[in-house]
């Protein structure tokens, strides 16, 4: 049998090969470990009151238990969040070490001003570990939920300063809400609190509601850390009201004199405006339009109307009045504003929200009654009280004018318009420009004044017309 020479030359060359790898290569003595993905994985999570109720009062203490494990990993942290009315009421953070951690948070849900209750809170919980990418997102189901509720408004109220005296808010025959101071209060401190109940001590007892202020704004606090509210007049003060619902105090700072006389020329023709800072709470005192001013204002900017006083119920910024010498109406606006702290409306068929109920808005921006100045009420959500008539076509804007590089509004089937039978969106047909995405009335509408309401969350988008009165 013949063996060629290139055939002895290719095997003798591949065991030469083999030979020189083999005893060239060092191998490890151990290989490196690759890393486990993994999230973390949260169970039997659960929002209670601090009895295990399933249901509580705002102004209550809750507690939040749940099981965060990882198999591979270890953990790092979890956020818990809180949010009622589109509002987040508590927020925090807790470390975490090892592979599985029981939590047990507790912590206070404030009553918050204009919360009617029941609701279910949106509760989001975030779990990282310590690797790249190990994240759990998760919204608590309504079935591990708790019911937040309104609390019955009490019988009586205490007015405790900051030099511990007392003095009690008795309630306002007739009307809801409202209670009132009726004693001498010339020797009042420079600030307070409102509690529903005092010790034996005569001190604020935290079982109960009691109102102090966070970050300017009065709301319910659970214990003495939360800071009073102020009485920025040197001068003192004769009486202290009180609303249960708006949480607005009257009489804690001397009134704001919005004279007539005040007013400059405006850049509108046939207006007359007037610059100003206006916080939530403001009293205010209209000189020279008449003893009563309830039939020039907008009801949902101006409240507790009577006589010439009335209360400021927006957020504080700065504003201008502008007052319409035909109509004698108070127009209010902030012309910078952009969303989030304000929305816009736009179009025809809307109008000042009194008599005599006539609509002036128009595809336009020259002159105050062109348009619709909206409020906010919480993040993302905002209204407006107008009249509106019929035949009615508008949309809603995140600024005032129409600059470029296109029109900021809001197209209304984007939305879940309600109800259908008073109010529709017209659908935006693209190609033909049909509708347009606007507003346009249901098959029952009647003209009239309308609350309008919109939620612009992304989790939320809805429009609502509610009849005012």
């Amino acid at each position: 049998m013949k063996i060629s020479i290139q055939y002895i030359i290719i095997v003798f060359l591949s065991i030469f090969t083999f030979s020189s790898c083999e005893n060239t290569i060092d191998r490890p003595e151990q290989w490196p470990d690759w890393a486990n993905i993994s999230q973390p994985k949260i169970e039997n999570a659960k929002l209670t009151g601090l009895n295990n109720e399933s249901s509580i009062n705002a102004g209550q203490a809750f507690k939040f238990t749940a099981l965060i494990s990882d198999i591979y990993n270890d953990l790092v942290s979890l956020n818990l969040s809180i949010s009622i009315n589109n509002r987040e009421v508590f927020q925090k953070e807790v470390p975490l070490t090892g592979k599985e951690s029981d939590i047990n948070i507790q912590g206070y849900l404030p009553f918050l001003a204009n919360f009617t209750g029941p609701v279910v809170p949106v509760v989001k919980l975030n779990a990282l570990n310590n690797e790249v990418g190990g994240k759990t997102e998760m919204i608590l189901p309504q079935a591990d939920n708790i019911t937040v509720n309104r609390p019955q408004t009490p019988d009586k109220l205490y007015v405790v300063d900051n030099l511990g005296q007392v003095f009690e808010l008795f309630p306002i025959e007739g009307l809801e809400y409202d209670f009132i101071t009726k004693t001498d209060l010339s020797a009042f401190g420079q600030s307070f609190k409102i509690a529903e109940k005092l010790t034996g001590d005569n001190k604020i007892d935290y079982t109960g509601l009691v109102w102090g202020t966070k970050d300017g704004e009065i709301i319910s606090i659970g214990d003495e850390s939360g800071s009073p509210i102020p009485i920025s007049s040197p001068e003192g003060i004769e009486k202290i009201a009180f609303n249960t619902y708006s949480f607005i105090v009257s009489g804690a700072a001397p009134a704001i004199i919005i004279d007539k006389e005040f007013f400059d020329a405006s850049t509108y023709a046939g207006y007359k405006s007037l610059n100003l800072s206006l916080s939530k709470g403001d009293e205010l005192e209209f000189v020279g339009f008449g003893d009563d001013v309830s039939g020039i204002l907008r009801p949902d900017y101006f409240i507790n109307i009577s006589g010439n006083k009335a209360n400021f119920d927006g957020s504080a910024g700065d504003y201008t009045l502008q007052y319409n010498e035909s109509n004698g109406f108070i127009y209010i606006e902030n012309q910078i504003m952009t969303l989030p702290d304000v929305l816009w409306m736009g179009g025809t068929g809307l109008g000042f929200p009194q008599p005599p109920y006539i609509a002036t808005s128009v595809w336009g921006w020259d002159k105050p009654a062109d348009y619709i100045f909206c409020k906010k009420t919480a993040e993302g959500v905002f209204e407006a009280i107008v009249y509106i008539s019929q035949g009615f076509g508008f949309k809603f804007f995140t600024r005032r004018g129409w600059e470029s590089p296109e029109y900021p509004e809001y197209k209304a089937h984007n939305f879940t318009v309600t109800p259908s039978e008073l109010i529709q969106s017209h659908k935006w047909t693209p190609e033909t420009w049909d509708g347009n995405g606007d507003l346009i009335p249901g098959s029952t509408f009647t003209p009239g004044v309308y609350k309008i309401e919109i939620n612009v969350n992304e989790d939320a988008k809805t429009i609502k017309l509610i009849p005012f009165n």
